[in-house]
């Protein structure tokens, strides 16, 4: 009896934790690595290129209709910061702040190089779904 329950319970939290992904990112998203061996998840519409840096990896996540621009590496600073004023922060699978202009919303995870990433404004909704699933490796 105590095994059958154990399975059980064991079940259980696996069906949930595979609806609780399934949920959280749609099914017509795929892997996106960047050269740094950072992931996203993004619409299958979106592709990656890679642009001219100086001293830092830049580039650009797009498709067509939305570009999101990176910069990233130690040089590149924190477009966005914890200190500053009208920011909010939040932890997906490492934490991120994000912070919007009339007309671009910036991201920083200044843990991951730092990285920044800058959207039109327009896109804000997509563009903190896929912050949301940054996986810094």
């Amino acid at each position: 009896m105590k095994y059958f329950m154990f399975l059980s319970l064991l079940l259980l939290v696996i069906a949930c934790q595979e609806a609780e992904t399934s949920e959280a990112i749609p099914s017509d998203w795929v892997l996106l690595t960047l050269n740094t061996g950072d992931t996203f998840e993004v619409p299958d519409s979106f592709a990656l290129e890679t642009l001219q840096g100086i001293d830092t990896y830049v580039g650009k996540i797009a498709s067509p209709s939305v570009e999101i621009f990176f910069d990233i590496g130690w040089l590149a600073g924190e477009y966005v910061s914890a200190e500053d004023d009208e920011v909010t922060c939040d932890f997906a699978t490492i934490e991120y702040c994000y912070n919007t202009t009339e007309d671009q919303i910036r991201a920083t995870f200044a843990e991951a190089g730092p990285a920044n990433f800058t959207s039109s404004k327009e896109n804000e909704q997509l563009f903190l779904e896929i912050m949301g699933t940054f996986v810094n490796n």
